[in-house]
Parts: C-alpha cells; structure tokens; sequence
C-alpha cells in the first residue's frame, strides 16, 4: 500500500488472521470494530488473551469470566477476528510498516506487519525459533534454524 493511503482491513466469514495495513493504533471500541458481521477479536497480550465484541451479550460474558477487555490494537500486533459475513474496517491513513515496528518477547508472541515481508527478514529479529502463518486454511511454518525444519 503506498505512503499515506487509507487502511483497509478486509475479513471474510469465518476466522481471519490479520495486523494492521498502517502505522496507526486503532481503540477497538471507537467504532471501528462495530462492523456487521464481526462478532469477536482476539489478542495475543502476554500470557493472556485479550477480547473485544461489538456484542453486548460477549462483552457481558468476557466480564463474567475476568477475561481482559481488548481496548486497542497497536502497530505490529497480530489479531484474530471472528465475523459472520464479509466486511471491511477502516483503520485510517498512515504510513506501511515492516518488521521494524515488531517487539518481539520471550515465549509465543502474535505479530502482524502493513506490508509483504520475505521470511528470511525474520533473521534481522534475535531469538526467532519459528515463524508461523496462517494461510486461508492451513499453517505455514519456517525456522532460520534448518535442524528444527
């Protein structure tokens, strides 16, 4: 996407693996998420998950349950989103982004980047052990380790 376009994150029926296409931070709750069909997104924060539901009904049962309210998504995040039909979210203008906006920590982490990104640029990031993508229907896995694959 080139410099300065509109974001546009495209999700299908079903359970999409996706990051932000810009460097912007998007409140989950400011209208962004509320598309019809979008049921539930899932984030990856620590060693918990974070949820965020346009439905009240959800949202009622993520705090039944102590389960943290997604409240963001911020650039280099990877998020899974769960929605009943096909939809589009507008997430803004700004900048396309690679792996140098990517924190990566120790243990399991989910990371997305705004742009195509060749998996040997993985090795530009310390202590990577394996790279997992999701890819329509099934996983793609590669390591810079060649014992591993």
């Amino acid at each position: 996407m080139p410099t300065g376009e509109t974001g546009i994150i495209k999700i299908k029926s079903g359970w999409n693996l996706k990051a932000l296409p810009v460097d912007v931070e998007v409140g989950v709750d400011t209208g962004k998420f509320e598309q019809t069909g979008i049921s539930t997104l899932w984030k990856w924060n620590g060693p918990d998950w974070e949820i965020y539901s346009p439905l009240n009904t959800i949202m009622q049962l993520i705090s039944k349950y102590g389960i943290t309210k997604a409240e963001k998504v911020n650039t280099g995040e990877g998020f899974w989103i769960n929605a009943s039909d096909y939809t589009e979210v507008n997430v803004g203008s700004g900048e396309e982004y690679g792996l140098e906006k990517v924190v990566v920590n120790n243990g399991w982490n989910l990371v997305g980047v705004g742009k195509d990104t060749d998996k040997n640029e993985f090795n530009k990031l310390e202590s990577i052990k394996t790279v997992w993508k999701w890819s329509g229907s099934s996983w793609q896995i590669w390591s810079p380790d060649t014992n591993i694959m």
